[in-house]
């Protein structure tokens, strides 16, 4: 029976796998039925644990969706079977098929709660884990639910909830020789599984002591061994009535509470007879005027002190309360986003909600996986009808989240029947950073990403280069900007441009090649000239028979970086990024501190030309050949004197410049063929 069990627990190992690789897009329909082989056999052998059945089914069913081409893992789930791997691979759990755990060595450890609410910390620095396995234990919480194992084993199989879902964390019985390194009970001496889930709380932070590890409270731990969900309340934000309605869900069972301690002086522990950045556990929450905020709280030191239990009704010496919602009767839903450096709103991470029939509590709790880069996070939510935001300023805002840089952020949202909703994301991460979004709700809840307001969308993705960062309307450089052709846009149309940088876009109705002149005739009306930094909208009304050029620019023309063009409107249209350059073969002079310029070129080939002068001063210009002249005179042009030659014939050309005053000035050729 040993041989099938292990025989079984590598079958479950090897699905995992497979699921993995195909949540990645690997081919695993050869190997899956490999396994479905395997497992029959083992099946044949004789009698099966009752997780067998459930086992197999999930792999059949695997199989035919394979077999099929139907999808067998949503997005999001296939983002939660990629989130698995860290430095080791941490599986989600399938409440449906139990964990199989095989024979090994014999277990020793007691798989007793006999003493459970009395486990201490001794010499190790992880006050919050312990503390909330006390707050877990004495709320009723069932620990021994996380540890899947056999008395005929020393594996342990510890579930978790991080990284957005309820995980596998594979460990043994091995603990440390120095009994002060791992967490015990005072009034039960064998208790000593609590301590291997310790262990795998230590593994998935890739602490191999806790000694290594930094950054936790008993909020998010709670949260890691019950999945209830945490709140930071500071204490300077508490009032009497917001600790009347904490007190009354908390003796409802509606949530568990935790304190934590700032920054205590020596003087200041003595006589509170606390520890400094210490997390304790409450026990209890009862009425009394006396105290600070109408409410005195039964704590419990995670220490093992003579005087353990204390009674606080100052909260004075405490910076956050930590509130873990159960939440039992609501409904969930989680999102996986992977978070990236943005171009403002627009690309933040969106979601838009659509209650139904009642009003409605939404808890929306943001997660940033383990080992992921620290950030600054909050949330905003916006009244809308669940349409994608553009920035931050499209709609009336309805919550936002405190900003913090801990592993969790928690919006509460009040709907009203058919009420909809847009939620942003906000970090301050340059570096992709991981994220699950868990949403709970009481009644009925759509959730989904925003779409557009309108159906047709173009987008591009570019970026400002020395060569064509050409600055506002108010530089002669200007029209050197990335310049795009939109056509077929018809009725309502919104035009974005997003960027790092103080920015703005233009458009322009004209039939010519591109924009070569800041002509305000040509301009699309009601358009704004200035500039913005966090994004610039302009919404407009086009005509699908016209055509139109977007100038996108910056206010200075040193500013360089990537930028986002996004057209979105009722009917369908094109863009196109225009080039702007003369011709197919090009050529350019400057002169410097010049009056008098002249620049020669050759023909080879009847060839298409164009002239580009520039100069800040008004000058007179002719160009000539044997059999060819044009003059002009007193010419001043701002962003640029053009001159376009539908053929010139083979032969030598002289272009003659006559500066107003001394200057510099730049002679720009283009042809569509190679010059001499």
């Amino acid at each position: 029976m040993d041989q099938v069990y292990s025989e079984i627990e590598a079958i479950q190992t090897k699905l995992n796998e497979l699921l993995y690789r195909y949540a990645l897009s690997q081919h695993v329909k050869t190997e899956c039925l490999s396994l479905i082989k395997q497992l029959q056999l083992v099946m044949d052998s004789g009698s099966m644990p009752e997780q067998i059945k459930g086992m197999g089914n999930k792999l059949l069913g695997f199989y035919d969706h394979l077999k099929s081409g139907r999808p067998f893992l949503t997005p999001d789930q296939k983002m939660c079977w990629i989130f698995s791997k860290q430095t080791d691979f941490y599986y989600p759990f399938d409440e449906q098929v139990s964990l199989i755990v095989a024979p090994g060595s014999t277990n020793s450890l007691i798989l007793s709660t006999d003493g459970i609410e009395d486990l201490y910390q001794e010499s190790l620095a992880n006050c919050s884990f312990v503390s909330s396995l006390i707050t877990a234990a004495s709320h009723g919480f069932d620990l021994l639910s996380l540890v899947h194992t056999d008395i005929n084993t020393s594996r342990f199989a510890v579930t978790l909830r991080f990284d957005g879902c309820k995980r596998v964390v594979w460990t043994d019985s091995s603990l440390p020789g120095d009994q002060s390194r791992y967490v015990k009970s005072s009034t039960n001496p064998v208790l000593l599984w609590p301590a291997i889930v310790e262990k795998a709380y230590l593994q998935i932070h890739n602490a191999s002591h806790l000694s290594d590890f930094r950054g936790s409270n008993i909020g998010i731990d709670t949260f890691i061994l019950t999945g209830y969900v945490p709140e930071y309340v500071e204490i300077d934000d508490l009032t009497r009535d917001k600790m009347e309605q904490i007190a009354r869900k908390h003796n409802s069972g509606e949530l568990v509470l935790g304190l934590g301690t700032s920054n205590l002086s020596a003087e200041e522990c003595r006589r509170f007879n606390l520890a400094p950045n210490h997390d304790y556990s409450v026990l209890g929450i009862e009425k009394d005027d006396s105290a600070q905020y109408g409410y005195k709280l039964h704590l419990r030191n995670p220490w093992n002190l003579a005087r353990r239990d204390i009674e606080v009704s100052d909260l004075y010496p405490f910076n956050v309360l930590y509130l873990n919602w159960k939440l039992n009767n609501f409904s969930k839903i989680t999102k996986h986003v992977v978070y990236k450096d943005a171009l403002g709103a627009i690309e933040y991470p969106q979601f838009c909600l659509q209650n139904h029939n009642h009003p409605s509590t939404v808890y929306v709790l943001f997660e940033r996986h383990l080992n992921q880069p620290e950030t600054y996070l909050r949330a905003e939510w916006f009244d809308t009808q669940g349409e994608k935001l553009w920035t931050l300023t499209d709609a009336k805002r309805i919550a936002k989240s405190p900003t913090n840089k801990s592993r969790f952020v928690l919006s509460r949202l009040h709907l009203n029947p058919g009420q909809r909703a847009t939620g942003v994301l906000i970090a301050n991460s340059t570096f992709p950073t991981r994220y699950s979004v868990h949403f709970f709700s009481e009644h009925e809840l759509t959730v989904g990403r925003p779409s557009f307001k309108y159906k047709h969308i173009q987008e591009v993705s570019d970026q400002w280069t020395p060569m064509t960062a050409g600055g506002s309307w108010l530089y002669p450089t200007y029209i050197d900007n990335p310049q795009f052709e939109i056509t077929g846009a018809d009725g309502k149309t919104e035009i974005g441009l997003f960027s790092n940088s103080v920015a703005n876009v233009l458009l322009f109705e004209t039939s010519d090649r591109f924009v070569t002149m800041f002509d305000e005739k040509t301009l699309v009306g009601g358009q704004r000239l200035e500039y913005d930094q966090s994004g610039f909208i302009f919404k407009t009304r086009l005509n699908p028979k016209a055509r139109y050029i977007a100038i996108v620019s910056t206010k200075d023309p040193s500013t360089l970086g990537p930028f986002k063009l996004i057209v979105n409107s009722e009917g369908p249209l094109t863009m196109t990024r225009l080039s702007t350059s003369l011709g197919l073969f090009t050529q350019s002079k400057t002169f410097q501190d010049s009056e008098n310029c002249e620049h020669q070129f050759m023909v080879l080939k009847p060839s298409r030309v164009t002239i580009r002068i520039r100069s800040h001063a008004a000058f007179n210009f002719s160009i000539k050949s044997p059999n060819f002249r044009k003059e002009c005179k007193n010419v001043s042009e701002k962003y640029g004197y053009f001159v376009h030659f539908p053929t010139f014939q083979p032969g030598i050309y002289t272009i003659s410049i006559r500066l107003s005053q001394k200057g510099p000035c730049t002679v720009d050729l283009g042809s569509s063929h190679r010059l001499g």
